[in-house]
């Protein structure tokens, strides 16, 4: 498996592990998009597959993967922000913040919360809650 795939998988058991409010079906993905169709409540953990690459000495390097969790819950017509989602924010931050939780990713070094997040809630079906959390995932691999 890629390495964006071993972050994606670790999140994904991470995330799973939690036992979330309402049973979310909690998928591993390409994008943490609800595809059209699919009705929450759902969790979607999706990996970049590597970006920013910095020199960590002469054989290595660290290359950054941004791992995004989208939320999704309620299909009752009410929008906004509700006990659910912060807690599954919460839960879920705290599950993926820790670095224990990706010892299985080879050459893993740290993660990071991220401010922001690259995807947006905006222009989503009336009624769903929807939330995302990116993290910025460090891993040392051998230069090319």
């Amino acid at each position: 498996m890629s390495v964006a795939g071993d972050i994606k998988a670790a999140a994904t058991t991470a995330i799973t592990a939690l036992a979330l409010t309402g049973s979310p079906a909690v998928v591993a993905a390409k994008t943490p998009i609800l595809p059209s169709g699919k009705t929450p409540p759902a969790v979607r953990v999706a990996c970049s597959r590597g970006g920013k690459c910095e020199p960590y000495d002469a054989t290595r390097v660290v290359v950054t993967y941004t791992l995004t969790v989208g939320m999704y819950t309620s299909t009752t017509g009410e929008t906004g922000d509700d006990d659910t989602i912060d807690t599954w924010r919460e839960a879920v931050n705290k599950a993926i913040d820790d670095r224990s939780t990706f010892a299985s990713v080879s050459g893993f070094n740290e993660v990071f919360r991220e401010e922001g997040t690259p995807y947006s809630a905006a222009g989503f079906d009336s009624g769903f809650n929807v939330s995302f959390l990116s993290f910025r995932c460090e891993v040392i691999e051998d230069r090319n």
